[in-house]
């Protein structure tokens, strides 16, 4: 199974130009998340690989194309991770009930009273994966359309050296700094949390390409992704929240007991995020840059002189 880390960095004196880096580095991003779904015993952790493969790979495409929103490339990454995403959503609300259940229980080992988590809830949870799973790999199931997609994929981008890297990674943090200000955007908070979440694992992504072991550089990369798992675990809530109101099988009060715990969670969560954020991402956009470029040897072409802020 495909492991966590970029199997590429940047090296001192690299004959390679940025966009040949890239772009062998998000083909081998594409060539693990087939491998996730053609090899996976566990079809759990195999689309959980695979849609972070793509994810890497779409971010290091944002190097090249800061915004890809025409890349065909992008597109067809983004049309796979979508296909895959009723699985994940699927498992990821078993797993969220499971542990909101076990620690409603923790908490109150000798006190007896209705379950945080109605059982007739977690039924109808586990019936929904188990259907999604069992018709998972049909010849016309998600993994089988996931897989033909990625297949296709042809990995090409901007011809360019260290300014091609400039431009990408000032304009991630930019759109992850416009974002992360909780008085900015339109729409739902939820659905501003999730595009937020989006953004940082970009810029995350980015930065590991670029990290040769600079501590300083560790501990960034380090908070972003700590602030990517408060985001997510509010966006896992609030997927439960949405199935919980949708469906028929708990009471009223059951309902309304639940919906409060969950709201109460995320609320939790999202004033943690809220407070990195304006720690990390306190600086302009260029000072940024500036910052990374001092931390990091990035690469020279023959044409290139070493990253200016």
């Amino acid at each position: 199974m495909p492991g966590d880390s970029l199997s590429m960095k940047w090296s001192t004196g690299s004959s390679d130009d940025a966009s040949s880096q890239l772009s062998h580095e998000i083909s081998l991003q594409v060539a693990r998340a087939r491998e996730a779904l053609e090899e996976g015993n566990d079809l759990a952790s195999a689309v959980h690989e695979a849609r972070r493969a793509i994810k890497r790979a779409r971010a290091l495409l944002r190097l090249a194309e800061p915004w890809p929103s025409s890349s065909p490339t992008d597109s067809t990454l983004r049309y796979a991770s979508r296909v895959l995403a009723p699985l994940r959503d699927a498992n990821v609300m078993v797993s969220t009930a499971r542990d909101i259940r076990d620690v409603a229980l923790a908490s109150r080992p000798s006190v007896s009273g209705p379950d945080l988590v109605p059982p007739t809830l977690l039924e109808a949870l586990e019936d929904e994966e188990g259907r999604h799973f069992a018709e998972s790999s049909s010849a016309d199931g998600p993994l089988s359309e996931a897989g033909e997609l990625l297949r296709s994929v042809v990995v090409s981008t901007a011809s360019g050296g260290t300014e091609l890297l400039q431009h990408g990674l000032g304009a991630s943090y930019a759109s992850v700094r416009m974002r992360s200000d909780p008085a900015a955007g339109e729409g739902p908070i939820d659905e501003r949390s999730h595009k937020l979440r989006k953004r940082v694992k970009d810029l995350r992504y980015q930065l590991e390409f670029l990290d040769r072991g600079q501590p300083k550089l560790g501990r960034l990369v380090g908070y972003l992704h700590h602030l990517t798992d408060l985001l997510g675990d509010a966006n896992d809530l609030t997927t439960l929240a949405r199935y919980t109101a949708s469906v028929d099988v708990v009471s009223e009060p059951e309902r309304a007991a639940l919906t409060v715990a969950l709201e109460g969670t995320k609320q939790a969560l999202r004033s943690e995020a809220t407070a990195l954020s304006a720690r990390l991402f306190e600086e302009d956009p260029d000072s940024f840059v500036r910052r990374v470029g001092e931390w990091v040897a990035l690469p020279q072409d023959r044409s290139q002189g070493p990253l200016q802020g």
